[in-house]
């Protein structure tokens, strides 16, 4: 209880795996304070995670142009 965790994740494409992680992790009275990823495929991820501070290394944008 009272910990401060950040969630690390390889591709985030909906967000909902991470949101199931978080559930669990708040549900044990942790705090997510951020969650990273190696790669926002820009699918809705960044905005199911908007309620936490969501840092991508990379989006699929920069590999194909793509938004």
């Amino acid at each position: 209880r009272g910990m401060r965790v950040l969630i690390v994740e390889d591709i985030v494409t909906t967000g909902k795996s991470v949101r199931d992680a978080i559930s669990v992790v708040e549900a044990l009275g942790a705090k997510v304070v951020q969650v990273a990823c190696l790669l926002d495929r820009n699918e809705g991820g960044s905005q199911a995670l908007r309620p936490y501070v969501f840092t991508p290394l990379f989006t699929r944008a920069e590999f194909d142009g793509s938004d």
